[in-house]
């Protein structure tokens, strides 16, 4: 009777130590499979969730401010040369574009309304202009003359305000030009000395 409880005995103590040990080992493959599947859930959610950077509160949004009318630039339109005796003509018309430097972000019809122009809107300056180049000038002897044609160009400045999407202002300036149909005429006149002479007509 003590022999079979002996034996009884063993076998509980077999059979405990079996299940534990698989029990034990079971733990571990669970928990690779885990760790695994775990680090390739992580790899793949990476890859689909996109990048923000700078995601705030507010929206972005651009205005167009501080507009102010600058020194206007006089730009050549036309140039005829010519020796003495000859009669220097500038006779035609030149189509020149309203320009932006650039918009910063903000739409063209943001910067037409602020700044009072359309951008790409075409200026017609009608240029008329002669002269007759003389032989002499202040005791000089004339090799040869040109007439320049100028016409104004209107200038503006304006900023961009970029406003950001934690409140905060970033300004950019830039420039808008526009010609004018006011025009000026000037003449070089080259002497033989090596000398020369600007003249307004």
């Amino acid at each position: 009777m003590k022999r079979k409880s002996r034996k009884i005995g063993l076998l509980f103590v077999v059979m405990a130590i079996t299940i534990n040990l698989c029990s034990f080992t079971t733990v571990f493959a669970i928990d690779s499979k885990q760790i695994g599947s775990a680090t390739r859930e992580q790899s793949i959610a990476a890859q689909k969730i996109p990048q923000m950077k700078g995601i705030g509160f507010l929206p972005v949004y651009y205005r167009v401010v501080n507009v102010t009318t600058i020194t206007p630039e006089w730009v050549i339109v036309g140039v005829a040369d010519g020796v003495p005796t000859m009669t220097l003509t500038i006779n035609k018309s030149k189509r020149i574009a309203v320009t932006y430097s650039a918009t910063y972000g903000a739409t063209y019809g943001q910067i037409n309304t602020a700044v009072g122009w359309t951008y790409g809107e075409d200026v017609t300056i009608a240029i008329a202009g002669q002269y007759r180049v003389p032989t002499t000038y202040n005791g000089h002897k004339v090799k040869s003359g040109t007439l320049i044609a100028y016409a104004e160009r209107s200038v503006k400045s304006y900023q961009v305000e970029r406003h950001n999407e934690v409140g905060g202002i970033t300004r950019s300036t830039g420039t808008a030009k526009k010609m004018v149909n006011h025009l000026r005429y000037k003449v070089i006149l080259r002497y033989t000395d090596g000398g020369s002479v600007t003249i307004s007509v």
